[in-house]
C-alpha cells in the first residue's frame, strides 16, 4: 500500500497518510445505505437545483484565489464561549499567499507580519465587513452578502481569476448564497469547498448522526439514548434511562464544544414528581434558547466509566478524488471544572491496535458521508467505554461537520512542518484577565524569546485565534517539544510566563 502524497499547491494542507481501503462488499453495502439515507436528508434536492453548479467535482491541482471566513451563526448556544464574536480569526490559518480573509472586526495589528514572517505562511488580504443591525459579529457571510464594498471586492477577484473559491468554516446556507451571488455578478465559476446546506445540517445533527453510526457500525457503537421535542417527552425519556445509568445528559443536536450539554443525576430525576421534572427540563430548554425550528434534543446515558475521548480527523474529497483520508486520531482535552467543555487536543498516544479500530470505523462512516455528498473537513468524536484501553468499547458521540478546534491547528502544523506527526505538540485555549486590552503586537513582543520562528527553527510557542486577545484576554496556544511530555509541560510554562510578564 503506497504512501498517498497530497497534490502540491492544493487548497488544503493535508497529512500525507496512507490511502484508505474498503472491501468491495462493504463498499457496496455503504452504497445501499447511502441510497436509503439520501431520502432522509431534508432539502437536498432543492439545494442541488439551487447550488449544485458551485459544488466542485474535483479539487484543483494548483492554488486558486480563495475567500476564507469562519461563520458560527448557525451553531446553537455558543454565546457562553468567551470571545466567540472574535473566533472568526481562526480562518486565517487556512489562508495562503493572496487569499482573502473576512471577519466583522478590525484587522489584528501585527498578526499578518507574524503569520507571514515568523511562520512563513504567506500574506493574506484582510476584509473587514459590516454586519447589519441586530446581526451578531459571528455571522460573517450574512455581513458579506449585505456589505456592498465587500461584494464588489470579491466580484473583482472572481473576474480577475476566472475561477474563485470560497472555503467556509461550515457549509450552511449563506456561503452558498454568496457563491451564487458572486457567480451571477461576475459571470465566472465560483466553487464552495464544503457540503451543501442540507448535508451540512444532517451531518451536524446529533440525532441523525447516531442513526448513521448505528447503520454503518451497529448499535454497539452508539450511546444508549432517545430524543424529543417537548419537555413532557424528554422528561419521560429521562425517567426511563435514569433506571439504567447514574448520570444522563441532554444535548442540543446542533451545538458545539459542549456548550449545549446539560448533565443530570439519576437520583435527581427519579426523586422529582413528573410536573417538577417537566418544569426542570423546560427551564433547561429555555436557558439553551431551544425552539421548534431546531432539531430534536438528545437524551443520553452519560458514560462515566471511560478511558479516553479520542477524535477522528477526516478529510472527505469529492468521490472522483479518492476515498476519505483518515488524517489522525487525537485525544481531546476538557475543562477540569466541566468535563463536557472542550479546550484543546493532542495527537493521540493510544495503543496502535485501538487507533486502528478507530481509523477503520471512521473511514467507513466517512465513506457513507462522502456518498451522501459530504465534502471537506469532518471529525467524529468518540469515547472509550470500559476500564482497560485495549478492550474498551468505542462509542461515537457526535460529528463535527466543519472545521474545529482540533483540525484547525492540525492543518496549520502540516503547513509548518509538512506533516504534523513530525513535531510533537499540544494545543489549548488560554485566557487570563490581565491579557484583556493587550494588543497582539505587545503580546508577541513580550514573548519574542519563546515564539517559534520557522526561519531559524528557534522557539516553541505558536499563537492563533488572536482576534480574541485584546477584547477578552484569550488566545489559542500551540506548544512544541522534543516529546509530547515536553510539549505538555510547556503549556504550563506558557501560563507561568504570562503570569510573570503581564
Amino acid at each position: 500500500m503506497a504512501e498517498w502524497a497530497p497534490r502540491k499547491n492544493s487548497l488544503v494542507a493535508l497529512t500525507p497518510v496512507r490511502e484508505a481501503r474498503i472491501e468491495l462488499e462493504e463498499d457496496s453495502r455503504l452504497h445501499r445505505l447511502a441510497e436509503s439515507f439520501l431520502l432522509k436528508v431534508e432539502g437536498l434536492e432543492e439545494d442541488r437545483i439551487r447550488f449544485g453548479g458551485h459544488l466542485p467535482q474535483t479539487l484543483p491541482a494548483r492554488p486558486r484565489r480563495t475567500l476564507h471566513a469562519d461563520d458560527f451563526s448557525v451553531i446553537s448556544h455558543l454565546q457562553n464561549i468567551l470571545g466567540m464574536e472574535y473566533y472568526s480569526s481562526r480562518a486565517i490559518l487556512r489562508a495562503r499567499q493572496g487569499d482573502l480573509v473576512a471577519a466583522a472586526f478590525e484587522e489584528i495589528p501585527g498578526y499578518l507580519n507574524y503569520f507571514s514572517g515568523m511562520l512563513g505562511l504567506g500574506r493574506y488580504d484582510y476584509c473587514q465587513v459590516q454586519t447589519p443591525p441586530g446581526v451578531p459579529g459571528r455571522a460573517v457571510f450574512t455581513a458579506l452578502l449585505s456589505d456592498r464594498a465587500a461584494l464588489k471586492k470579491i466580484q473583482a477577484l472572481a473576474e480577475q481569476e476566472g475561477e474563485f473559491w470560497i472555503h467556509p468554516y461550515m457549509g450552511h446556507q449563506h456561503p452558498w448564497q454568496l457563491a451564487k451571488t458572486v457567480a451571477e455578478r461576475s459571470k465566472q465559476a465560483v466553487r464552495v469547498l464544503a457540503p451543501l446546506p442540507a448535508v451540512t445540517r444532517w451531518a451536524n445533527d446529533k440525532v441523525r448522526f447516531a442513526e448513521a453510526v448505528e447503520a454503518v457500525l451497529g448499535s454497539q457503537a452508539v450511546l444508549e439514548g432517545r430524543h424529543g421535542r417537548s419537555a413532557q417527552e424528554i422528561a419521560r425519556h429521562l425517567v426511563q434511562l435514569a433506571r439504567l445509568s447514574n448520570l444522563l445528559s441532554l444535548k442540543l443536536a446542533d451545538s458545539a464544544s459542549g456548550m449545549g450539554t446539560g448533565i443530570f443525576s439519576s437520583r435527581e430525576i427519579l426523586e422529582k414528581a413528573p410536573q417538577e421534572l417537566e418544569a426542570t427540563v423546560e427551564n433547561w430548554m429555555k436557558a439553551m434558547e431551544w425552539d421548534e425550528s431546531q432539531p430534536s434534543i438528545s437524551v443520553e446515558r452519560w458514560e462515566s466509566e471511560t478511558v479516553g475521548s479520542p477524535s477522528i480527523q477526516l478529510w472527505i474529497p469529492p468521490p472522483g478524488d479518492g476515498l476519505p483520508l483518515m488524517e489522525g486520531i487525537f485525544d481531546q482535552l476538557f475543562d477540569p471544572g466541566d468535563k463536557s467543555v472542550f479546550v484543546g487536543s493532542i495527537p493521540s498516544r493510544l495503543p496502535v491496535a485501538v487507533k486502528r479500530r478507530l481509523s477503520d470505523a471512521g473511514v467507513r462512516l466517512g465513506r457513507l458521508f462522502q456518498l451522501l455528498g459530504y465534502l471537506g473537513r469532518c471529525s467524529f468524536d468518540t469515547i472509550l467505554k470500559g476500564r482497560e484501553v485495549e478492550s474498551a468499547r468505542i462509542l461515537f458521540t457526535e460529528c463535527n461537520g466543519r472545521w474545529g478546534g482540533t483540525s484547525t491547528p492540525m492543518s496549520m502544523m502540516n503547513r509548518l512542518f509538512g506533516d504534523y506527526r513530525r513535531q510533537p505538540y499540544v494545543c489549548r485555549d488560554f485566557d487570563h484577565p490581565r491579557l484583556e486590552g493587550v494588543s497582539f503586537d505587545e503580546f508577541a513582543g513580550t514573548l519574542a524569546d519563546i515564539l517559534f520562528d520557522r526561519r531559524s527553527g528557534s522557539g516553541w510557542l505558536v499563537l492563533f485565534n488572536a482576534g480574541c486577545l485584546q477584547p477578552v484576554g484569550k488566545i489559542d496556544a500551540i506548544t512544541l517539544g522534543k516529546t509530547y511530555e515536553e510539549a505538555e509541560q510547556r503549556q504550563e510554562e506558557f501560563g507561568r510566563i504570562v503570569e510573570e510578564r503581564f
